[in-house]
């Protein structure tokens, strides 16, 4: 207020114009704070890159790109070592059929396939890839095998249950009609007495015990813990619905486990995060328990479906 004669006088307050943060960065008025959590950069991409996936060795990556190529990178000691020699790297590129790309890549447990998901054809595709002595004499990278997986929306998710020859392959997509179907290795479709339809799926994870399954719900807004059921033998008897996470108040948009299988991590569009206990007697009724909650700040989409527990 400023005073004048006889009495007062209000004055207009100037409005604080708002900053949108992303707008300053695309404009390069401020450069981002580089991350103290940042381990190592992969530099050098020609395109958009639509999906990244490395190996349980961490010697092999892969990478799809939006013009139709995946690069897989071999390195003979971890990709996140500090350094490493020229003659210790060997690329890979395969091409796609015109105009596709790959939206989810997954290698198998042995890291001798690569498991491609196509974007228009929803195709599943197998490739070898040739050992260090057989890329030495000139080998690439060949299809093993390919089949259709029906999906009627692009595959988000592909796991590979890895037992040896009962091998079960879960693709999972954010279409209404079936999002989450199980095939073997030669494509043959396996039957679940649980319900997968109808089930809005935000993201998935599978557990490197090869056991279990856990899918994000979009509404009501939970996630759901599948077992992989299987024979004596290792073959495949059933998908069951073993437990349920419930105490978000957003859909979960991401899903990491421990390297032990006991707990998994689960990340809410609130930007609210849960550590669950699943280490229950679920058949006799036992739930599990949530151990803590944090909100994590500011983040966009993407960087919270990319959650991955520390092995």
């Amino acid at each position: 207020q400023a005073e004048v004669k006889g009495g007062t006088k209000k004055t207009k307050r100037q409005k604080k114009k708002k900053i949108n943060l992303n707008d300053l960065l695309k404009k390069k008025q401020i450069s981002p704070k580089p991350n103290e959590y940042l381990v190592k950069e992969i530099k050098g991409q020609k395109d958009f890159v639509t999906c990244i996936a490395f190996s349980s060795d961490e010697k092999l990556v892969a990478m799809s790109h939006e013009n139709g190529f995946v690069t897989i990178i071999r390195r003979k000691n971890s990709y996140f070592a500090d350094s490493t020699k020229k003659s210790d790297i060997q690329i890979f590129d395969v091409r796609l059929k015109a105009s596709d790309f790959a939206t989810a890549l997954c290698f198998t447990d042995s890291n001798k396939r690569l498991a491609i998901a196509t974007y228009l054809t929803s195709n599943f595709i197998f490739y070898h890839i040739p050992t260090e002595t057989e890329a030495c004499k000139g080998k690439l990278p060949e299809v093993v095998r390919e089949f259709s997986t029906g999906h009627d929306e692009p595959i988000n998710d592909i796991f590979i249950f890895d037992v040896e020859k009962w091998m079960v392959v879960v693709t999972c997509s954010s279409g209404e009609n079936f999002p989450m179907k199980l095939f073997d290795n030669k494509g043959g479709k396996l039957t679940s007495t649980t319900d997968l339809k109808e089930m809005k799926i935000q993201c998935a994870e599978a557990s490197l015990d090869n056991r279990y399954l856990a899918v994000g719900i979009f509404s009501p807004p939970y996630v759901a813990i599948f077992e992989i059921c299987r024979g004596k033998a290792g073959e495949f008897l059933d998908l069951k619905e073993a437990m349920v996470l419930k105490g978000h108040k957003k859909p979960v948009v991401g899903l990491s486990f421990s390297s032990d299988s006991r707990h998994i991590a689960t990340l809410s569009s609130n930007k609210t995060w849960a550590v669950w206990d699943i280490m229950v007697n679920y058949e006799f009724g036992e739930k599990p328990k949530k151990n803590s909650c944090v909100f994590v700040g500011f983040f966009d989409r993407e960087t919270l479906r990319n959650m991955h527990w520390k092995r």
